[in-house]
């Protein structure tokens, strides 16, 4: 059995910007971007899609990239994790979606590290947001998730694979990183067109190759004022 495996979320089903992992920058793909800078962690990725055939094109580039893919439902997530559980066998798991391109290895890292500390059944540096929207990591044992999976969910909790240990706190031990410069008004999440639009400026500006390191984003926004975007920036311009 593997100590731990990545679980990248990916669909072309989005509803507020349909294809967006596939939306291309400087010609490459958006989860190709991420994949890539996945990579530098050395650790097993699975790209868990549906088995819709519009995403059959992220089946492609998961070959193409020479990573694992699990192919389940598309509405029941859980389903969907439950499958890529058991057919790729682990200690523990990390979870990251594709609407989360930056999230960086650096954070993994020390999630992964602050996880090892505390063993806890699951931790992230989500249960209270201090980290960028668009940073966001779960880990999370194996033996927890086969608990989980025998509870029953709501129908969030089978949208949100790993809803149902922090909203059952009684049954699992969760545990939650903090960022003390407190930046979770921050958005780097890709869930709109203008979102999209600012990664693409923001790699274009940085001259970059690969995603960005952590630190790196957060320095080069301090000197360019001009890509700080929060969440309040976002708010009634998307909404309708």
């Amino acid at each position: 059995m593997l100590d731990t495996v990545i679980f990248l979320q990916a669909r072309t089903g989005s509803k507020r910007l349909p294809g967006k992992v596939l939306r291309e920058i400087k010609g490459k793909p958006m989860l190709s971007w991420q994949v890539e800078s996945l990579k530098s962690l050395e650790i097993p990725i699975v790209i868990a899609t549906s088995n819709r055939m519009e995403d059959a094109a992220i089946v492609s580039v998961a070959r193409i990239l020479q990573v694992d893919y699990f192919c389940g439902s598309e509405l029941d997530v859980f389903s969907r994790f439950s499958g890529a559980v058991n057919e790729f066998p682990a200690e523990r798991y990390i979870r990251v979606t594709g609407d989360c391109p930056l999230i960086s290895p650096s954070i993994i890292r020390k999630l992964q590290r602050f996880h090892g500390l505390v063993q806890s059944d699951y931790a992230s540096n989500t249960l209270i947001r201090s980290f960028p929207d668009g940073e966001d990591a779960e880990i999370f044992t194996r033996n927890a998730f086969q608990i989980l999976d025998k509870m029953a969910k709501s129908s969030y909790q089978t949208e949100h694979p790993t809803a149902g240990f922090y909203q059952n706190i009684g049954q699992f031990d969760c545990q939650n990183i903090h960022e003390p410069r407190e930046m979770g008004h921050w958005r780097w999440t890709i869930d709109y067109e203008s979102d999209f639009l600012w990664l693409e400026r923001l790699l274009l500006a940085m001259d970059a190759e690969r995603i960005p390191e952590y630190e790196n984003i957060i320095n080069f926004i301090d000197e360019h004022q001009e890509f700080l975007r929060t969440e309040r920036d976002v708010l009634g311009v998307n909404q309708v």
